[in-house]
């Protein structure tokens, strides 16, 4: 792994297709593949142009995606689980997971940038020449700011307004999942003007026009995604001059031919529409420039978390008793090693967590390996003298979030709700007295109290001398 920390790593992504039948049997390239979908998204805060400072390139944490060298930080070619580019994706860690707000990446999102970078991730003499100035940049300088009543108004139904950057008027409307009544409608009207990003993904109710957009000559973007959206409204909006991106993912948007009509269109998400794959060939050899996401097929589902257990209860009870010896190290075991990972017993699938979740200088020359979903976890160790006492070291993470743990030994619990602060390794001797060990064995067995998956790193094995 990489010592890159990132303090921010934006990958605000749309329902953009990143991963389809097509990309399982080919080699994907950065230029080909990621780039396209980087400029859509990322590219403003991770490689494009600072427009509060002139002539300076937004590098947020330090992640240029238009130079090689610097995605090369990101990555571990071979090892996407421990690369940064994918890891930040899709960990459950509120705190840590990008993009930070809104849309989480899909599974086949986030998948295309896994498969690359599993493919050793072939940048293929990549270089990047920018794209002309978006007309965000050029529209912004010009905008005037809306009346801070009609933004009051506004954020009484239910809208959340902000600004789209620190340096313009230009506004961000989300009324995702509301219910675009009369009265909305009148306000949307009046704030058209001042509006550069609307979000209507998710509305309450069919959608049959969208007229209160006629005066909205400086909307760049409209996410209509998972609304219920005719065809008719869409045409309703093909004279805006200035909209550059529209999302229909999952709608019932039926005709392609419409959007030759919009002037300025650049990005368009037709995904899960009832639009034919015909048609969408059609759209792309009459606007050649227009990057249009498509798929029909639906994305894979998320999986369901397992439902968290009542609180066990203690176990025949022994006490963890510090006992002063001499001891003799019989054995380490890195988990994330085959070795190690034989003795393991869990019904949970086995994967390598990323280490840039723990800011501790002692896991760096370890593995972290996310093994256990208890009532399902337990390591047995076998061979050994029981006529003499041992010590198991364990080091323990609870990515994401705080977790709750009992430890058994042989079916006697030897530690009851013991807490694993959220990111933080905890080193935690147990002492074995001699009776506890049976037919020449220890079974280590974690429950879980609360919290989602926790992490055995690593452990050592004593002897009493």
């Amino acid at each position: 792994m990489k010592n890159l920390l990132f303090t921010s790593l934006i990958l605000g992504i749309s329902s953009s297709l990143f991963a389809s039948s097509e990309h399982s049997n080919r080699k994907l390239t950065y230029g080909d593949d990621l780039i396209p979908l980087f400029e859509q998204n990322c590219i403003k805060c991770h490689g494009g142009p600072d427009l509060r400072r002139k002539g300076r390139i937004m590098k947020k944490g330090g992640l240029d995606l238009t130079k090689i060298d610097s995605v090369k930080e990101a990555i571990e070619a071979g090892k996407p689980k421990d690369s940064l580019l994918y890891s930040l994706t899709v960990t459950d860690d509120e705190d840590e997971i990008m993009p930070p707000k809104g849309r989480h990446l899909s599974t086949s999102e986030a998948q295309l940038i896994y498969k690359w970078i599993e493919q050793g991730a072939d940048f293929a003499n990549f270089v990047y020449v920018p794209k002309e100035q978006s007309r965000y940049a050029i529209l912004v300088d010009k905008a005037k700011p809306a009346p801070e009543e009609l933004l009051s108004e506004l954020s009484k139904t239910g809208a959340i307004i902000t600004r789209v950057s620190d340096q313009g008027a230009l506004l961000r409307a989300n009324l995702r999942t509301l219910n675009l009544s009369e009265n909305l409608k009148v306000l949307l009207s009046k704030a058209a003007p001042y509006i550069s990003d609307l979000d209507l993904s998710h509305i309450d109710g069919e959608i049959t026009d969208l007229k209160f957009l006629h005066e909205a000559n400086n909307l760049t973007e409209i996410n209509l995604s998972s609304s219920n959206i005719s065809n008719e409204a869409i045409q309703s909006i093909s004279h805006l001059p200035n909209l550059e991106k529209i999302n229909l993912y999952k709608t019932k948007i039926s005709d392609a031919k419409m959007f030759t009509d919009f002037a300025a269109l650049r990005t368009l998400n037709l995904s899960m529409t009832q639009v034919r794959q015909a048609e969408v060939k059609t759209l792309k050899e009459s606007k050649p420039q227009l990057n249009i996401n498509y798929m029909k097929l639906p994305r894979l589902a998320p999986v369901k978390p397992l439902a968290s257990p009542a609180p066990n209860k203690a176990v025949n009870p022994i006490k963890n008793t510090v006992i002063t010896a001499d001891w003799s190290l019989l054995r380490k075991d890195d988990f994330g090693t085959k070795q190690s990972n034989t003795l393991i017993n869990s019904s949970f699938e086995n994967y390598t967590c990323p280490k840039h979740f723990v800011k501790d200088p002692r896991v760096k020359d370890h593995d972290f390996l996310m093994i256990f979903d208890p009532k399902s976890l337990s390591i047995t160790y076998d061979k050994l003298d029981q006529s003499k006492a041992h010590k198991l070291t364990l080091h323990l993470v609870s990515p994401g979030g705080n977790r709750n743990i009992n430890v058994l030994i042989n079916g006697h619990t030897i530690e009851q709700n013991f807490d694993l602060p959220k990111n933080q390794l905890i080193i935690k001797d147990l002492y074995i007295k001699s009776e506890h060990i049976k037919n020449n064995q220890i079974k280590l067995e974690i429950q879980k109290n609360s919290g989602a998956n926790a992490v055995l790193s690593y452990t050592e094995l004593y002897e009493k001398k």
